[in-house]
């Protein structure tokens, strides 16, 4: 390309203009903070500086830098560098555009920032330029370079060789490719490069004189400054407000336009042009992370400068060489994202729960809030809607202040889908199961719902409208009282026909689908008005509405009885309304049916026993037969019933050790057989019994086999036992289990039929426990009625009345139940009219309580009288019931040989011991006339007794002599006074002997002072004449706390008077016989004095004494010591009293 001489360019001034344009990149020098972030360190790539040729300002052409065919991107950060180019037009411009990318021009410094739950997050910052071509839809244009149309001819110099050349201009080598490289920067950078100068070393700025930095509106239509720059704003730019750098009121919104010199330069470097908007309108660089309306005024898709006047207007001079553009930018992400992706890298990777290409909306389902940005404080992540898991989006209601739910499935509807859409209820289900449906159709039921509301229903319960008798959720149901639904029915349902005496509580309450009333509980019907089977005396008042038959259900034919009269169909000879009892004269057997008595058949071996055949005995009939292999038991008898039985033996053996092989049979003697439930019985039939190697119980019972018998047929029972000898009691022919259940037509409990029949066997009565009613029952059955009594005449006292469940007759005084044919084991003397005498066998005496038929009772060894009641002479021990004993009484000091019932003998005088062995206590000289009476003095004895040998007794410790009478020397006064016996003698220390003086005695004389009247009392002095009654000295005062009066001594005198009291005439006169005796004076102070010094006087100091008493020809005195004045002192008057014991 030649230059405007003609003369062609070569390669090497190109590669000269480069390096110019390192020379200058190299060299350059750079601003201070903070007018400029540092530059990254990385190496430079710089290719050939791109010349814009300028056109005509006739044509006007425009320049593009960067464009977005989209609106929405965020202006980065821009690096340009311009160096000036032969003037053509006034109006170029560089023009980037980015395709579906929103760019926010960054703040100085933006790295990623991780997202988080607590505050917003950005991208990372980038160089749009850089790596353009990568991005399809990122581009740039411009709107003219030199040497397209004309050719263009620059003049330039070498920085190098200093040479001055023209160039021609080569669109080839001089485009916009030309401005991509690796330079750091931290807003729109624009870097101008000026090879043409005059002299190489006074360079000129070559920043355009004026231009402007635009971005592309959000349509995509036109653009808008956000800047101007010129060398005089003034002129170039007239009524733009000029940007003061040094003002902190400069708005972002505001258009200004800024100086390349002065003041206003300050932010931009020799031949560049720098514009941050983060750093020039917001000191603390958050500008465009937490303002919504200044990320929206500095985000676009497209950044354009726009030049309109070059710095040279010189022909060939007048051109504009840009060096390099640097646009740092991030992802306009609304704080909401961290990373960028997508074909163009600028899909945001949303957090915080928003959405969309520049996270600009919240996800559907969380706009419970208005969508906000995230900040560098706070997150203002979206909300999820509370939608129950029912909806797929909601909307934020600004009015409602939350987010509505759209669209909600399963039924649901509401701002939160908490409820139903009509026809359909919240299932209560769904609480405590997500996976049960939310809402239920009403289902109401076409029968019981109101026609007008049949696909309604209440949408919390589900509550349908019912008609007036239904009732239930879904109206499916009738009213208590009401029965029938139909939806033919306007009110739903008919009414109860309930009989009010037969239903509970008397309601009309029946079933709803049937209509059947809720009867009591013996009455039945659809409407409760007939009584059950089994129950008569239908009766409102009766809470069971009729009273139930209770027929016997072995002596009653049926449950049933007499509706009206309740009368039970009864068996043969059983009367009362329910069969209980059976009719005067008959009586329902026990199950021990046929009881046979092995003593009535035989009388050898026959062992009688006291209290058999009595109630409450556990031995029937009079005794037992002892059965041995010596012997064996034949019991012929009668049938009186039919029927299968079961042969009992009831026994009783002397050990459990026994063991036991019992053995026998049962022959039919009749000469015919019979037929016998179901059963032929041939004649000469033999029946086996066998009860073998078994353990018994002592007493008890066991059967031996079955039989089946027939009334009136005669038969034979033989036992045997080979083995251990044994007791038997009786034989026992009893209605089996089988047959009594068969009679009872099951209607009593088989196991209680069993139970009963096995306790039966046993002999001991008691263990039959709960069996009577069923005993009857059962009984009654078998037999089909009751059995006419059968008491003998003779000794019953009624032929025709017999208990009633037993067959038992009224037997007179000791005759022998249940026949009265004999008298009882312990009778005798049968007698018809009065019935038996009692043996009245002595209990201790007799060998048992039988006797014989004139009341003779067999007496044990030495035990003599008709009733065994004594022992013979010289015997004893009746009561030990093993016979008496001869006595054993001694011969010589015993009266004989006779004792008492214990062995006791009667001794001689004085002797004692059980059999007079010894003297009694207070005897002794034990001889063949007795013994002799002790002698001791009982007051001077410890006791009467005395030596069993020589009578001498113990003496008293002051006492003395064989009988304790004397006192001992020294002693005297023998008497009860003295816990020695005698009293010690007193003889003012001229001797130690003394005898008793006649008459003597011992008294005591006691005063409490004062207590006497005036004349005769104690009496108090002051010194040795005055009463104390007079002076002022000593007062008598009454006592407060107990009777009598108080001696008071003022403080003031105590220590200058003696204080004398005079006895009353009581202690006076000749009182001889209180010899050896003691005087006691108590002096009691009260109250305590506070101190006790007494300073004695000359007298008292030389007597001694502080207590005198002094009496006819003597005197005795006392002297407190120190010792005790001290215990004094120290204590309470009411825990201590000073006794002075003279």
């Amino acid at each position: 390309m030649g230059n405007s001489h003609g003369a062609p360019t070569s390669r090497s001034a190109v590669r000269g203009a480069n390096n110019v344009r390192k020379f200058i990149s190299v060299f350059k020098v750079e601003e201070p903070e903070p007018r400029r972030k540092q530059r990254r360190n990385k190496p430079s790539k710089k290719k050939n500086p791109y010349r814009c040729h300028l056109p005509t300002a006739s044509q006007k052409r425009r320049f593009k830098s960067i464009h977005k065919t989209k609106p929405d991107i965020a202006l980065p950060e821009v690096h340009t560098t311009i160096s000036r180019m032969p003037r053509r037009s006034y109006h170029h411009f560089l023009t980037c555009a980015l395709l579906s990318l929103m760019l926010l021009m960054a703040p100085p410094g933006g790295g990623a920032q991780d997202c988080s739950n607590n505050i917003g997050c950005f991208p990372e910052v980038f160089d749009i330029v850089e790596n353009i071509a990568s991005f399809p839809a990122r581009t740039y244009s411009v709107s003219g370079t030199c040497g397209l149309d004309p050719p263009a001819t620059v003049q330039y110099r070498s920085l190098l060789t200093t040479e001055l050349g023209f160039r021609t201009c080569d669109p080839a080598q001089n485009g916009p490719s030309n401005l991509v490289d690796d330079q750091a920067a931290d807003a729109i950078l624009v870097r101008f490069y000026v090879p043409n100068v005059q002299d190489r070393f006074n360079s000129v700025d070559a920043r355009p004189q004026k231009m402007a930095i635009e971005k592309l509106d959000a349509n995509g239509t036109a653009w808008t400054p956000l800047l101007y720059l010129a060398s005089d704003c003034a002129t170039s730019y007239p009524g733009i407000p000029l940007f003061d750098p040094l003002s902190v009121s400069n708005q972002y919104d505001t258009l200004y336009c800024r100086n390349h010199f002065g003041e206003e330069s300050f932010f931009d470097g020799d031949n560049e042009i720098i514009f941050s908007p983060g750093f020039l309108y917001d000191a603390n660089r958050n500008l465009l992370k937490n303002d919504p309306d200044a990320i929206a005024h500095f985000t676009t898709s497209g950044i354009r400068l726009y030049i309109e006047e070059p710095a040279s207007l010189v022909p060939d001079k007048s051109y504009v060489m840009i060096s390099d553009v640097v646009i740092d930018v991030r992802c306009s992400c609304s704080g909401h994202a961290s990373v960028c992706g997508g074909p163009n890298g600028a899909t945001c990777q949303c957090s915080h729960n928003t959405t969309g290409d520049q996270c600009s909306s919240c996800l559907p389902l969380h706009n419970n809030k208005q969508w906000e940005i995230g900040t560098t404080s706070d997150a203002n992540a979206c909300e999820l809607c509370s939608c129950n898991g029912l909806a797929n989006a909601c909307a934020y209601d600004e009015g409602k202040g939350y987010g509505v739910c759209s669209a909600c499935g399963s039924n649901t509807a509401g701002d939160f889908c908490e409820t139903c859409v009509e026809g359909y209820y919240i299932n209560p289900a769904h609480v405590n199961d997500s996976s049960v449906p939310y809402c239920l159709p009403c289902a109401c039921s076409p029968d019981g719902t109101l026609p007008s509301a049949l696909t309604t229903c209440e949408v919390t319960t589900g509550q349908c409208a019912c008609k007036e008798r239904v009732e239930g959720r879904d109206c499916s149901v009738c009213k208590d009282t009401f029965w029938a639904i139909a939806e033919a029915k306007p009110l739903g349902c008919d009414v109860c026909s309930c009989n009010a005496g037969g239903s509970i509580g008397s309601i009309n309450l029946c079933d709803k689908i049937t209509g059947r009333c809720l009867c009591k509980t013996n009455v039945q019907g659809d409407t409760c008005d007939t009584c059950k089977t089994a129950t008569f005396n239908f009766d409102p008042s009766n809470p069971d509405g009729c009273t139930a038959c209770e027929c016997d259900p072995g002596a009653s034919l049926s449950a049933a009885c007499h509706t009206t009269t309740g009368q039970c169909d009864c068996r043969t000879a059983i009367g009362a309304r329910d069969c209980s009892t059976p009719s005067q004269g008959f009586f329902v057997p026990k199950m021990d049916l046929v009881i046979l008595e092995p003593e009535e058949f035989t009388s050898e071996n026959v062992v009688l026993r006291s209290g058999s055949g009595t109630a409450g005995a556990t031995v029937s009939g009079r005794g037992f037969v002892n059965l041995s292999p010596a012997n064996q038991i034949d019991i012929t008898f009668t049938s009186q019933y039919s029927g299968p039985m079961s042969v009992v033996v009831r026994y009783e053996i002397p050990s459990t050790d026994t063991i036991v092989v019992l053995q026998g049979s049962l022959d039919l003697i009749s000469p015919t057989g019979y037929s016998c439930s179901g059963q032929v019985v041939p004649a000469g039939q033999n029946w086996q019994l066998l009860y073998s190697n078994v353990r018994f119980n002592l007493r008890g019972g066991v059967v031996l086999g079955t039989v089946c018998v027939n009334q009136g047929s005669v038969y034979t029972v033989r036992l045997n036992n080979p083995n251990s000898a044994f007791l038997v009691d009786s034989v026992i022919l009893m209605p089996t289990s089988a047959g009594l259940e068969s009679a009872l037509s099951g209607r009593v409990d088989q196991a209680e039929v069993t139970r009963c029949v096995q306790q039966t066997v046993d002999v001991v009565m008691s263990n039959r426990v709960n069996c009577s009613s069923v005993e009857y029952s059962a009984m009654a059955a078998f037999l089909d009625g009751a059995t006419a009594c059968s008491c003998a005449a003779q000794a019953a006292v009624t032929s025709q009345v017999c208990d009633p469940t037993s067959g038992a007759c009224p037997c007179r005084p000791g005759v022998l139940a249940p026949g009265c044919t004999q008298c009882q084991v312990d009778a005798h003397s049968f007698n018809q009219a009065t019935g038996c005498t009692e043996c009245g066998c002595s209990v201790t005496g007799s060998v048992s309580d039988t006797c014989s038929d004139t009341g003779d009772c067999d007496c044990l060894p030495n035990v003599v009288g008709a009733k065994c009641n004594a022992c013979d002479n010289e015997h004893y021990g009746l009561a030990t019931g093993q016979g008496c004993t001869l006595c054993q009484c001694d011969p010589t000091y015993a009266v004989n040989n006779n004792c008492n019932d214990q062995g006791e003998c009667l001794c001689k005088v004085g002797v004692a011991g059980p059999l007079c062995q010894a003297c009694l206590d207070g005897y002794y000289n034990l001889s063949p006339q007795g013994c002799t009476r002790c002698s001791c003095n009982s007051q001077g004895s410890t006791d009467r007794s005395c030596n069993a040998t020589t009578g001498v007794c113990q003496c008293l410790p002051n006492v003395e002599g064989n009988n304790c009478d004397s006192c001992k020397i020294g002693y005297f006064g023998l008497g009860t006074w003295h816990p020695g016996g005698c009293l010690p003698c007193f003889c003012w220390n001229h001797g130690q002997e003394c005898s008793s003086a006649p008459r003597h005695y011992r008294g005591v004389i006691e005063r409490a002072w004062p207590t006497q009247t005036p004349a005769d009392k104690w009496l108090a002095q002051q010194g040795e004449g005055s009463e104390g009654n007079s002076s002022a000295q000593v007062d008598m005062v009454a006592l407060t706390t107990r009777a009598g009066f108080s001696l008071r001594i003022n403080e003031a005198s105590r220590a200058e008077y003696d204080i004398f009291l005079l006895a009353d005439a009581t202690f006076l006169g000749d009182r001889g016989s209180s010899y050896g005796r003691s005087l006691t004076v108590v002096v009691i102070p009260s109250p305590p004095p506070t101190s006790l010094t007494f300073t004695p006087s000359e007298s008292r100091a030389e007597r001694g004494y502080d207590v005198i008493l002094q009496g006819q020809d003597c005197a005795l005195g006392y002297a407190w010591n120190a010792s005790a004045l001290v215990a004094f002192q120290e204590s309470s008057f009411e825990a201590s009293h000073y006794s002075v014991l003279v």
